[in-house]
């Protein structure tokens, strides 16, 4: 039997297998566990929120973090590079055509997010290929880290009861509680 707080040997694979692929199921396969697949579903749902597997993956989570310095902050710097590159700063173009500037001109940040170049030369002229990261997918992203893309419905206070109000009063929308509570008190 393991010691109090430690995880089984299983329930250890399980938690490395989950970090490698983020599919808690597939990760519950992985470890050695068996069942259908709507079993390994239930069951894997069930490991991830095991206190010990839970504190185990976070522990491994901020270990790997520190070895590898990929932090929150260095992902929405990436993303933010992409979403927000200008191909100005790569290329000119004009009347005389096209011109890529020197890779040997670029800061390492502007380099990193080209995710193409290449050239193909025949005998009746040349192709040049140039192509940045997806600058949509990285807005979407960061949009959505920022929840830019929430939709939120007008609440309607006046048929709120008064537990309601004082549950929006400790989530989501103290300002708003306090704005008419403040404007409708006699």
């Amino acid at each position: 039997m393991p010691a109090r707080g430690s995880l089984t040997p299983k329930q250890q694979r399980f938690v490395e297998a989950y970090l490698i692929s983020l599919n808690a199921t597939q990760a519950y396969l992985d470890a050695g566990y068996h069942g259908s697949a709507n079993v390994a579903a239930v069951e894997a749902h069930k490991l991830l929120r095991n206190p010990k597997i839970a504190l185990a993956l976070q522990a491994r989570q901020a270990t790997l973090q520190a070895s590898t310095q990929v932090t929150q902050e260095r992902v929405l710097h990436e993303l933010a590079l992409v979403a927000f590159a200008d191909m100005a700063c790569y290329a000119t173009w004009g009347r005389e055509g096209v011109k890529l500037k020197d890779a040997a001109d670029l800061p390492p940040e502007q380099s990193r997010v080209v995710a193409e170049v290449s050239e193909t030369t025949t005998q009746y002229g040349g192709t040049i290929r140039f192509k940045l990261h997806d600058k949509i997918a990285a807005l979407t992203k960061l949009g959505e880290h920022l929840g830019l893309f929430q939709t939120r419905l007008p609440i309607d206070w006046e048929h709120l009861s008064p537990e309601q109000i004082r549950r929006l009063a400790q989530g989501e929308a103290p300002q708003k509680v306090l704005a008419y509570v403040n404007g409708h008190a006699h």
